[in-house]
C-alpha cells in the first residue's frame, strides 16, 4: 500500500482541489479507513497533514525553481497547489514551516535577485 501512495505521490495528484481521503484510497485500490490507518500508522500524521505536507514541499521547490510561479499572486498559487482558498493554504504553510507564506516568497525572490 505504501508502494502505491508512492507512485501516486510522483503523479502530483495531491495539487487536485478534489484530492480527499476517498478520491485517494480510490486511485490507489483501498477504503478510506484502510488508507487513513496506513498514513497515521506509517507516516504519523492525519490525511490532511499529509496532503498538506506534500503540497507545501512542491510550493517550496517550485518557487525556488521557477521564475514565473514567483509572479503568481497568492490566490493564484493557492489555487494552483490545489487549496479552495487562500487562507486554508496560508494556515497549512504557517503549520508546516513556521513562517507566513508572503515572509517565505519575499525571502526567496530576494534570494534569487542576488543570486542572479
Amino acid at each position: 500500500m505504501l508502494q502505491k501512495l508512492s507512485s501516486l505521490e510522483k503523479t502530483t495528484f495531491y495539487l487536485n482541489i478534489d484530492c480527499n481521503l476517498y478520491n485517494t484510497a480510490k486511485n490507489i485500490g483501498t477504503n478510506a479507513t484502510y488508507l487513513s490507518k496506513i498514513i497515521n500508522e506509517y507516516k504519523e500524521q492525519s490525511f490532511n497533514d499529509y496532503i498538506n505536507e506534500l503540497r507545501i514541499k512542491y510550493f517550496r521547490n517550485r518557487l525556488y525553481n521557477d521564475a514565473k510561479f514567483r509572479s503568481y499572486t497568492i490566490k493564484a498559487i493557492a489555487r494552483e497547489l490545489g487549496y479552495g482558498s487562500v487562507n486554508t493554504f496560508a494556515l497549512a504553510f504557517k503549520k508546516q514551516t513556521g513562517l507566513s507564506h508572503s515572509y517565505y516568497i519575499k525571502k526567496v525572490i530576494a534570494e534569487k535577485s542576488i543570486s542572479t
